[in-house]
């Protein structure tokens, strides 16, 4: 195969702060419309709507502006910080819904699971968004537990342990995790 011609998103809608080396990644790429082609979607950072969702998406002439979709449970700082080098990634655009639209989900740091899905809405106006996320919403409590110790699922002394992927063959993502501490006969240390 071949790539197509680059294009570049220029000042039109993530800038300073979005890709900041002081925080994980907050901004990612996939179809939330299940349309097939991809959008770009960051959470904001601190003093640029913290929490915010927006999203860019593919026109045949570059991208559109920023569409601000919903103010998301995904903030920096405070007492859960979605962002924080201190853990590993916890936050991912994936389709955990199995409707062709990528989610955002997050897992908090004594193992909930949070979900803002993506959604079709209508609208009469073309240049509206024609889709949207729902508030996130706690789906799930799972183990993936982060002590902040070297044995929490998030912590940073290893390499990463979570991942969401399709592991039942049914096209819906699941929060996959390798064990911080397994002994050798498989038991959890």
């Amino acid at each position: 195969g071949t790539f197509g011609a680059t294009q570049v998103l220029g000042n039109t809608t993530f800038g300073e702060g979005w890709f900041a080396t002081s925080s994980q990644p907050r901004v990612f790429v996939g179809d939330t419309t299940g349309d097939s082609v991809a959008e770009i979607v960051g959470v904001a950072p601190n003093g640029k709507g913290n929490g915010d969702v927006w999203v860019a998406r593919p026109t045949s002439g570059g991208w559109t502006q920023k569409v601000w979709l919903f103010e998301s449970r995904f903030k920096t700082g405070g007492a859960e910080d979605w962002f924080t080098l201190a853990s590993q990634q916890r936050v991912w655009l994936s389709d955990v819904t199995g409707d062709a639209r990528a989610d955002l989900v997050g897992i908090g740091a004594t193992g909930e699971i949070w979900v803002a899905r993506a959604t079709s809405v209508t609208s009469t106006d073309a240049s509206a968004a024609a889709y949207s996320f729902q508030p996130s919403l706690r789906v799930a409590q799972s183990g993936l537990v982060d002590s902040s110790t070297t044995n929490g699922f998030f912590s940073t002394s290893s390499k990463r342990r979570v991942w969401l992927a399709d592991a039942t063959g049914d096209l819906v993502n699941d929060a996959i995790a390798i064990a911080p501490s397994i002994a050798k006969d498989g038991s959890k240390n």
